[in-house]
């Protein structure tokens, strides 16, 4: 995904796995406005959030 098009409270996933994750912050730099680290939580996570890149993540598909 492009860093532009994710907001905070986007719920996304990794393509591997598909376990939801909701976006909690987004990193990016000026010299690289489409890409960056997007900083994933999940309910009941009691950790550190998850980091990811933004060009590895996909929208989440609710199959309920």
């Amino acid at each position: 995904m492009n860093i532009k098009d994710i907001k905070i409270g986007d719920t996304l996933c990794s393509p591997h796995d598909g376990f939801p994750m909701i976006v909690v912050g987004l990193n990016s730099s000026l010299d690289d406005l489409n890409n960056g680290t997007v900083y994933l939580d999940f309910e009941e996570n009691e950790g550190d959030m998850w980091e990811e890149e933004a060009k590895n993540l996909i929208p989440y598909k609710n199959k309920a």
